[in-house]
């Protein structure tokens, strides 16, 4: 079947826009936990289309957390810690490169707003700064990424994002609550999100 040009799309959207009309701005829930990022992306998303909306807290699974931030509840030799964080600031520095080549020069890797990559991004900020407080180790090091830190504080202080993203303190209080009533052990669930599942670390 051939596609429809856009004239005949915008045609048939206002001929049935009754029909298709919802109440974007009428009785708007987001179920779900604020420490998500998937959340987090959501209510951002809705703030920047000025959508008002009611956050339900509902808890339907623990997040699937990045294995970074597994190390959070895990006691690990400072050795590993810093080999992790080092690698993990690989990852971080070709965002930095990809920040450059996005933002041209401008705030945002959209550019001069917020856009989807950093909603995307930036709704883990969180965790970064959690993992930085809980292990004593630095990921968004100004120095060594300079862009990407300061995007990271502009991201955190734009108007449809303030206040969404929770500081470290509260996610270092998920992660010792969550390993606190868990029937694994620690060392069982950092396998377990490594693939490391019987095996000793590497």
């Amino acid at each position: 079947m051939a596609e429809l040009p856009p004239a005949m799309y915008s045609a048939i959207i206002r001929q049935h826009r009754n029909q298709f009309s919802l109440p974007w701005t009428e009785d708007v829930k987001v179920l779900g936990v604020l420490l998500s990022p998937f959340v987090i992306r959501v209510l951002i998303a809705l703030r920047l289309k000025r959508v008002e909306y009611e956050l339900v807290e509902v808890r339907f699974l623990e997040p699937n957390l990045p294995a970074l931030t597994i190390a959070l509840r895990v006691e690990m030799k400072a050795t590993k810690v810093t080999k992790l964080a080092s690698q993990f600031r690989q990852v971080l520095g070709l965002l930095e490169e990809a920040f450059t080549e996005c933002g041209k020069g401008k705030g945002f890797f959209g550019g001069d707003a917020v856009g989807y990559l950093d909603i995307a991004l930036g709704s883990g900020l969180g965790w970064i700064m959690a993992v930085e407080k809980g292990k004593s180790v630095k990921l968004l090091d100004a120095e060594e990424l300079p862009r990407l830190a300061g995007w990271a504080k502009r991201f955190l202080v734009e108007e449809s994002v303030k206040g969404l993203v929770p500081d470290g303190d509260e996610y270092l209080k998920f992660s010792a609550a969550t390993t606190a009533r868990t029937s694994s052990t620690p060392e069982d669930i950092m396998r377990s999100k490594l693939g490391f599942v019987g095996q000793e670390f590497p």
